[in-house]
């Protein structure tokens, strides 16, 4: 991305003194090196008169800020406008002030610091093609070493956008390559997310472990990539979620947790092995890819609404009503289990004269495993009724403990009738 041989990778914020920072700062009453120690109300739905304050220099500034963004990078200079995550900064607006916020929380309130922090990283981003990376495909990515390694979701309960990565397999030491991925994972993660007051204005980030802690690179190139992406990306992470944890991670993490900040604590779940009901908490199935234990198929199938999951405990039956008819009509479903396996019975049940019919089942000697993925079938409702499925643990043992509890998912809904 236009390097030089033997530049350094990593430049760390200039020193530089901005004049205009302390005139605007004198207008509004503030000292632009002072930081804060609360800094929860800078956000634009919570401003109060000190934080309020900030911004208003901050925006001020925001103008010279950008001609020295472009008199520093030849790069900057030739666009038309300078973006941040798809938003254009020459344009006042909510999604120009939250980037604002943002760097303003990222150096606890002060002007000075944030300042000179988003100037360091436009430039980095108009040497670096970053804004150009939204529009690439995961192969035209670090020579697409990558491609392998995630996913995206769909949207956290809190309207986050989802990415999904794994930690299994190598990955190369490559510091400059590592930062192109997450970059890109960003860009692609903001260019679906329109940043406005009292939405969501981060991504939410799951982590699938695989059931070990083995790193996919050296400790170094993930110090170093760390270092990088904090600095140019502030808060792109809103929620970040480990899942399938051994026993022994949870544990360093309780052991390590009092040494992290506060606010990166609260952004941060430990799940452990196939704790997909408190995954489900934070990202719903329909939104999580199959790998994981969602409903996200490639490609996507017709059904695209909202799923319902199920605790089933040892050797019990749970039944779920998925769908109601108002007359005959074709019906899809679609359902499975998330860990070893189960049986189940989907059956109709007409209204007129409460007769049942069996619509599919798989007994215990041919269960519903978790490996297979998504079940999927249709089926032509003669009449008005109810299509339900009954969850049942009566497994061969051969395919798992009929006491270990599974979480089952399932959905259906009207389709087009077949030609």
């Amino acid at each position: 991305h236009g390097k030089a041989a033997g530049d350094s990778f990593y430049t760390p914020p200039s020193s530089e003194a901005d004049d205009e920072v302390t005139s605007a700062a004198e207008d509004h009453g503030i000292d632009v090196d002072a930081t804060m120690t609360d800094i929860t109300n800078f956000y634009l739905h919570s401003l109060g008169e000190p934080e309020r304050a900030c911004l208003n220099v901050f925006r001020k500034m925001l103008p010279s800020l950008l001609q020295k963004v472009r008199e520093r990078s030849q790069r900057a200079a030739s666009r038309e406008y300078l973006v941040f995550w798809g938003v254009n900064l020459e344009e006042p607006g909510d999604s120009t002030d939250i980037i604002l916020l943002k760097h303003l929380r990222a150096t606890r309130g002060s002007v000075d610091a944030a300042a000179e922090r988003l100037v360091e990283t436009l430039v980095y981003r108009a040497d670096h093609s970053i804004d150009d990376l939204a529009d690439c495909a995961v192969n035209e990515v670090a020579n697409g070493v990558f491609a392998a390694q995630g996913t995206d979701g769909g949207w956290d309960v809190d309207g986050r956008p989802v990415q999904v990565l794994k930690t299994t397999g190598n990955l190369p030491a490559n510091v400059e390559m590592l930062c192109t991925y997450q970059f890109w994972r960003h860009e692609r993660g903001f260019s679906r997310l329109d940043l406005f007051r009292c939405a969501a204005e981060d991504l939410c980030e799951i982590i699938d472990c695989g059931g070990s802690l083995q790193l996919p690179l050296p400790m170094t190139s993930m110090r170093e990539v760390t270092k990088l992406v904090k600095q140019h990306a502030p808060e792109a992470v809103g929620k970040t979620v480990f899942t399938n944890v051994p026993t022994i991670g949870i544990g360093l993490f309780k052991l390590l947790q009092v040494f992290l900040d506060p606010r990166t604590l609260a952004r941060t779940l430990i799940l452990g092995m196939d704790d997909h009901l408190a995954l489900f908490e934070s990202v719903r199935p329909e939104s999580l890819p199959v790998f994981i234990g969602g409903m996200m198929r490639e490609p996507a199938g017709q059904l695209q609404g909202p799923c319902q999951y199920i605790q089933v405990k040892g050797s019990a039956r749970e039944e779920v009503r998925m769908l109601e008819v108002m007359g005959p009509c074709a019906v899809q479903w679609e359902l499975r289990v998330c860990t070893l396996a189960t049986t189940f019975e989907i059956t109709f049940h007409c209204a007129r004269e409460g007769n049942m019919v069996q619509v599919a089942a798989k007994g215990h000697d041919q269960p519903l495993l978790a490996t297979s993925g998504v079940e999927i079938g249709e089926w032509q409702a003669p009449e008005a009724g109810a299509l339900v499925v009954v969850f049942s643990n009566n497994i061969s043992k051969r395919f798992g403990s009929r006491s270990k509890a599974r979480v089952c998912v399932c959905r259906a809904g009207q389709v087009a009738q077949p030609q």
